[in-house]
């Protein structure tokens, strides 16, 4: 991906859709280190996999099922036979299931293929298929399992949310820059994930803008805990806990709670990565949010949290700290930020996801 956007801003500054080379880097990255599989080149022009169209289109798809899939699916799939469902959803004459059907049989049909011919390159000793990972140092090879969960759109847009608020604070991007280029005249161009773990300032952006701007902004959760603080009800009476009937879905906001400005400070709605570089404010820490993440809701906390957060870390450090060392990127259209199921951005008056980016060449110098 670097040599392919090199090419393209080595005349001079050029315009970029950043969403859609980070939503490239992200299904690779996760194809990779996941499943020892290449679903792409990431070259411009190349053929794309069908699974990269599937995989992109299944969470905007399945969303838009969001009543039918809550209160009417989970008593039809008990209704007969697998074989009579299918036949069912073939015969319902509807654009919205059609196209859901496909993006499944294609994910299907793509995850059955990676475990067969990893199971043949594993009985063979590995080396026989070219485009898996010769090292056998993905997590199928180790654990024998298969990695089911990816998360490629919410890594790749808050990478993309990243580039944004970078592109729009110049002396934010400068600064690490200078830290990053400072740490690879130090450890080298290849640096190790220890080696990105002691940035502090690259560590501060990305848990910042996580923390500010979490792709997902709401969850569903089963009640089983009391209020945090007190409400007040339309009686006027303080209330410490609320009766909730057993089975009701209780959608929590992320956005808020990583917001709240009793906890985070009356600057809580301001994206500032220094917040990260002196101690938290006391109050954050007695409230005890049980996140998994930096007192953080965004990849959600207890026996469901996110299973990929380390790897999304890891993800976003690696892709910011070589792109940011290479290129500077700076503001080209005016962006909105849609709340879909996932953050995702758009050209202002624009009816496509994306997100140009002006980016041109640096030197690597500190």
């Amino acid at each position: 991906m670097v040599k392919t956007l090199k090419d393209k801003v080595a005349e001079g500054p050029q315009e970029v859709d950043v969403l859609h080379w980070m939503g490239r880097a992200a299904l690779e990255m996760i194809g990779r280190s996941g499943f020892g599989y290449s679903f792409d080149t990431l070259v411009e022009g190349a053929t794309p996999h069908p699974f990269i169209a599937a995989i992109k289109q299944y969470i905007p798809t399945i969303s838009s099922f969001a009543i039918s899939r809550e209160y009417i699916l989970p008593k039809l799939i008990k209704i007969g036979t697998p074989r009579l469902r299918r036949l069912a959803v073939n015969l319902i004459p509807s654009k919205r299931i059609q196209k859901l059907r496909d993006i499944v049989e294609t994910i299907d049909r793509t995850s059955v293929e990676i475990v067969e011919i990893k199971k043949q390159v594993l009985q063979k000793g590995g080396g026989a298929f070219e485009f898996l990972d010769e090292q056998g140092k993905d997590i199928m090879s180790i654990l024998g399992t298969t990695l089911t969960g990816a998360g490629t759109d919410t890594t790749s847009n808050a990478l993309s949310r990243v580039l944004h608020l970078l592109s729009m604070h110049p002396e934010a991007q400068d600064k690490l820059r200078s830290e990053v280029i400072q740490a690879i005249s130090t450890h080298g161009d290849n640096m190790s994930y220890d080696d990105l773990l002691t940035l502090p300032f690259l560590d501060a952006v990305c848990r910042e803008t996580l923390r500010l701007y979490p792709p997902f902004s709401t969850m569903a959760r089963d009640a089983s805990v009391p209020l945090s603080a007190p409400i007040k009800g339309i009686d006027g009476r303080e209330m410490h806990s609320i009766m909730i009937p057993k089975g009701t879905k209780v959608f929590i906001s992320i956005l808020n709670a990583n917001r709240d400005p009793a906890l985070w400070g009356p600057d809580s709605h301001e994206w500032k990565p220094e917040r990260w570089l002196s101690p938290l404010p006391q109050a954050l820490a007695d409230a005890r949010v049980p996140g998994i993440y930096s007192n953080l809701m965004t990849f959600f906390g207890g026996g469901r949290a996110c299973i990929g957060f380390k790897f999304s870390q890891l993800e976003m450090k690696v892709v910011l700290s070589t792109l940011i060392s290479q290129f500077r990127f700076s503001p080209s259209r005016e962006i909105e930020w849609k709340m879909t199921v996932v953050s995702t951005p758009w050209v202002k008056g624009s009816m496509v996801s994306q997100l140009p980016l002006n980016i041109e060449l640096v030197s690597k110098t500190a």
